[in-house]
């Protein structure tokens, strides 16, 4: 066959069968199957219950089955417009075009030779504006910011309460694209500024651990308890790799103009670094948890 290469009956109808198939036993269940997860992951973010499915008719190899579809339901002469509409697969129209406004006729029914200016015309659908505005794809990708923001921030306000988004942030475009430029641009400046606290964490740690997690994980990688530090605090040691970690109280005044804020969020903060022939990490403060 064409798609898999194979010689022997390989005409273009062979083919076009050999697409379909392969759309609908392998590619669309992988589909249908993400689809319904991030369904459930996105739900909560959303406010309602989502569902997520593909968009059939833009599939070009499903093109076939669809316009027999088409031509079998516009057959269907026992069917009002409407329930051809919803056999393959769209809402109905506002008013079903049997019955549609004509306005040529008053509101009894009367024929006249024109339209009638006092008569109801026919509501033009249209899109509202607002918060719902968007396409289905618009709205998913502004739900999808929306939660990675919020994530980003929740995360990051751990270990510095204070941040905040600038400013700046607001003043994208109107519209849905504009929120979502304005979503992106928070998760990103949320998650640049937690990677730059990071940089000098413990590796194979979570930066949410509290101190007693904290300290219960240093123990299962090895480290031991050496000495108490100058600081009121706790120096830990890795034998095996050289590693050390200073726990330290928060300071009991302070911040000066130079001190770091991370020393002064919560009760505890750390300092790491790989050998004790190199310089100490920046503090990172330790969650109260």
């Amino acid at each position: 066959m064409m798609l898999l290469a194979i010689p022997g009956d390989n005409t273009y109808s062979n083919y076009q069968e050999a697409t379909r198939s392969f759309w609908r036993q392998t590619v669309l269940p992988l589909v249908n199957r993400t689809a319904k997860a991030l369904s459930t992951w996105l739900s909560p973010a959303w406010g309602a219950p989502l569902e997520l499915r593909p968009d059939l008719d833009a599939i070009e190899a499903l093109s076939p089955e669809r316009e027999a579809l088409w031509t079998r339901i516009d057959k269907a002469t026992f069917l009002t417009p409407n329930e051809k509409r919803s056999a393959v697969g769209y809402g109905p129209l506002d008013e079903d075009p049997a019955q549609k406004f004509n306005p040529h006729h008053d509101e009894r029914g009367r024929f006249t030779f024109g339209p009638n200016p006092d008569a109801a015309q026919p509501a033009q659908a249209r899109r509202r504006a607002g918060r719902g505005e968007g396409t289905p794809a618009q709205q998913a990708r502004a739900a999808v910011a929306a939660a990675r923001a919020r994530e980003s921030t929740r995360r990051l306000q751990e270990l510095e309460p204070t941040w905040q988004p600038p400013q700046s942030f607001r003043n994208n475009p109107p519209g849905i694209e504009g929120r979502i430029a304005e979503q992106e641009a928070i998760a990103k400046a949320a998650e640049a500024r937690l990677a730059e606290i990071l940089q000098n964490a413990i590796p194979d740690t979570n930066p949410s651990w509290g101190f007693n997690r904290l300290r219960k994980e240093l123990n299962d990688q090895g480290y031991i308890f050496k000495e108490p530090t100058d600081s009121p605090g706790f120096l830990y040691v890795n034998p095996r790799t050289g590693e050390e970690v200073r726990i330290m109280e928060r300071p009991s005044s302070g911040p000066s103009r130079i001190e770091p804020l991370q020393k002064f969020y919560n009760d505890f903060y750390y300092r790491y670094r790989p050998r004790d022939d190199q310089r100490w990490g920046g503090p990172i403060t330790i969650p109260n948890k």
